[in-house]
C-alpha cells in the first residue's frame, strides 16, 4: 500500500497545486471583478455628474434664450416708440415751422406800415423831440423787421426752401 499513500500523496500534490492555480486564478478573476466594479462605479458616478451638468446647461440655454426674447421684445418696443416719437417731433418741427413763417409775415405787413407812414411822418415839419421819436421808431422798426427776416429764413432753411444768390 506504498503505491496507493503514493499515489495518494501524489494526487494530493496535483490537487493541492491545482487547486492553488484554480484559487489563483479565482483571486485574480474576483480582482479584476471588485476593479472592474469600482471602475463601473467610478464610471457611473462621473456620468450621473455629466448628466447633472448637461441638464444645468440646458436649464441655463432655456433661461438665455427667454432673456434673449424679452430684450428683443423690449428693443421691438423702443424701436417703435422712438419712431413714434421721432415721427411726431418732425410733426412738430413741421407746425413750428410753419407757424414761424405764418407769423412773420403776418408781423412783417403791419410792421410795413409803420415804417410807410413812420417815413411820411419824417417828412413833414417836426420839432427835435418828435424827430428824435421818430428816429427811435425808424431804428426799432428796422431792427423788428430784421429779426423778422432773420425768424423767416430759419423757417425757409428748416423747410428745406432755401434760395442762394450767387454774388458777381
Amino acid at each position: 500500500d506504498a503505491v496507493t499513500i503514493l499515489h495518494l500523496n501524489v494526487f494530493s500534490l496535483l490537487i493541492s497545486y491545482g487547486l492553488a492555480k484554480v484559487i489563483d486564478k479565482m483571486y485574480v478573476s474576483t480582482d479584476r471583478f471588485f476593479n472592474s466594479r469600482r471602475r463601473n462605479r467610478a464610471l457611473l458616478e462621473k456620468n450621473k455628474d455629466l448628466q447633472i451638468e448637461i441638464n444645468e446647461r440646458k436649464i441655463a440655454e432655456l433661461e438665455l434664450n427667454r432673456y434673449k426674447e424679452q430684450l428683443e421684445e423690449i428693443v421691438a418696443h423702443r424701436t417703435q416708440e422712438i419712431i413714434f416719437q421721432k415721427e411726431r417731433a418732425e410733426s412738430a418741427d413741421k407746425m413750428k415751422t410753419a407757424f414761424l413763417a405764418n407769423m412773420s409775415h403776418e408781423i412783417r405787413t403791419p410792421l410795413g406800415l409803420v415804417i410807410g407812414l413812420n417815413e411820411l411822418v419824417a417828412k413833414t415839419s417836426l420839432d427835435a423831440v418828435q424827430t428824435d421819436y421818430i428816429t427811435k421808431i425808424n431804428t426799432s422798426a428796422h431792427h423788428l423787421l430784421q429779426v423778422i427776416n432773420d425768424i423767416l429764413d430759419i423757417a425757409k432753411i428748416e423747410s428745406g426752401k432755401v434760395e442762394i444768390d450767387a454774388l458777381p
